[in-house]
């Protein structure tokens, strides 16, 4: 059986591990530039405007903050 209260202490010390690695990221990243991958064959948005076809005549872009 899992000790639940040793479960919660190393989620909030991983928490805070990666709370301070993300202060450290937004403080030492450059934006002084934009980079864009441009999906050119569009596979990505077009299985998201079959799945909302309210997108149909709307700019689309698919991503997550990987790629940021």
């Amino acid at each position: 059986m899992r000790n639940f209260k040793a479960n919660k202490e190393l989620w909030a010390k991983t928490r805070e591990i990666v709370r301070g690695s993300i202060e450290d990221y937004m403080v030492k990243r450059n934006t002084r530039r934009t980079w864009m991958h441009v999906d050119l064959d569009m596979f990505y948005a077009a299985c998201e405007i079959r799945d909302r076809p309210e997108l149909k005549k709307k700019p689309v872009a698919v991503g997550d903050n990987a790629m940021i």
